[in-house]
């Protein structure tokens, strides 16, 4: 179970892993919540009693008592790119942390002084921790945040917010966009509103994107590590199902990322 399955790291990487798991003999079943309980529970409803032998999720923020019945009811159960805190089970997820701050650290070692950071206001973990990681690196480097988090429930509005925020603070030198999705926004705003942006500014984006090696300033991203996951996910899983019947031990596995340079992120 994933956000959604049309995004493309989502969907890259669950045909990654539906390669690799289908070696071993098992099928998969793909559905998206799009971030809403509701929709999550259902669908734990209808695969449970189907009788998976197991789930992968991507939880939406308000399901982590309906996780905790699955593991249990002695359901295997791994969490894929964020999870809840107190709560013990088994996850697979990158360190956002470390990710936001290598990014920022490259653009002040690449001149840039005035660095805004474009997110949303979740406050689930994956999220949370890249905000911690940029203000991280910004303290550390004693310059000022300039933080921009449009609501989640107003993301169709994000190119209306990016706009409003390059016009409020014109003095900006460079923007770091938590997620792929913002960061084909912004680059709409200033294709749109003002090109030379596109040429003027540091750009990074949290996760790559195809287009972003076909601008005419290729885009830097932070890119995550898809076989990587999806073999620690099939690790993980495998070991649950094989070992049912064993005391329950809980692991916490969290990768690295690349920062991919490219042209828009280099001293201008």
């Amino acid at each position: 179970m994933v956000e959604d399955i049309s995004s493309s790291f989502f969907s890259k990487l669950a045909r990654i892993f539906e390669d690799m798991i289908y070696k071993k003999g098992y099928k998969v079943i793909f559905c998206s919540n799009e971030n809403n309980d509701q929709k999550s529970r259902e669908l734990i409803d209808l695969f449970n009693f189907r009788q998976v032998d197991g789930f992968i999720i991507v939880p939406s923020p308000g399901i982590k008592d309906t996780v905790e019945d699955l593991i249990n009811y002695n359901i295997p159960v791994v969490l894929m790119d964020r999870f809840f805190e107190d709560l013990q089970c088994n996850y697979v997820g990158i360190d956002n942390v470390r990710a936001s701050n290598d990014a920022v650290l490259h653009l002040t070692n690449n001149s840039f002084k005035n660095i805004g950071f474009i997110t949303t206001t979740s406050n689930q973990s994956q999220m949370r921790d890249r905000l911690n990681g940029y203000d991280k690196a910004i303290f550390e480097c004693g310059l000022k945040p300039n933080i921009l988090q449009i609501p989640e429930n107003e993301i169709a509005e994000a190119k209306e917010y990016i706009r409003d925020f390059f016009v409020k603070n014109t003095y900006l030198d460079s923007v770091f966009f938590s997620t792929n999705y913002l960061a084909q926004s912004g680059l709409e705003v200033f294709k749109e509103n003002d090109y030379v942006l596109l040429k003027k500014l540091g750009i990074i984006s949290f996760e790559d994107h195809d287009m972003f090696r076909l601008c005419p300033t290729s885009i830097s991203c932070v890119s995550l590590p898809l076989s990587e996951i999806s073999a620690k996910l099939m690790e993980a899983m495998l070991s649950l199902l094989e070992n049912r019947n064993e005391v329950k031990s809980f692991q916490k596995t969290i990768l690295k990322t690349e920062l991919i340079i490219r042209d828009s992120s280099l001293s201008k």
